[in-house]
């Protein structure tokens, strides 16, 4: 993730900055640091495009469930219809529409739980990612804030 890139190059500039003689705290251009701020920033929105573009693709394997469901249901119903004249045939395709509506439900289901599962773990994934960052840029403005005073 570009993200993460930038925070490593970010960290990897402020552990190059030149220390303050008998002292932990850095001289850092303040010009560039904000640079990496910027290129950060940026990079948020894009974030928040992926996890939407996640959210989506969710929505449409639903929906695409769900359709594949209502197909399935209404071509047990039709069998269903036409084997009525008999009786056993009309049991027997009854069972097998029931077994077609409930493998079609719990596969609806699963690719739910599935598609929520995944988008979940992608959002906290996200989540976690700009927390770090968020961290990241506090930490660097409360050390600029040391070197200025």
């Amino acid at each position: 993730m570009e993200i993460m890139n930038l925070l490593d190059q970010l960290e990897i500039f402020i552990e190059d900055s030149k220390r303050m003689p008998f002292s932990d705290k850095r001289i850092i251009d303040a010009d560039e640091l904000y640079s990496y701020i910027d290129r950060i920033r940026s990079l948020f929105p894009e974030a928040f495009r992926q996890a939407e573009k996640i959210l989506q693709e969710k929505q449409q394997l639903i929906a695409e469930a769900q359709r594949e469901g209502e197909r399935i249901i209404a071509e047990a119903k039709l069998r269903a219809e036409k084997a009525s004249d008999e009786h056993e045939i009309s049991k027997k395709a009854q069972q097998h529409a029931e077994e077609i509506i409930e493998k079609a439900k719990q596969l609806a289901h699963e690719i739910r739980v599935g598609s929520n599962e995944y988008a979940h773990e992608i959002l906290e994934t996200l989540e976690q990612n700009l927390l770090k960052t968020l961290e990241t840029v506090r930490k660097g403005k409360e050390e600029l804030r040391k070197i200025t005073r």
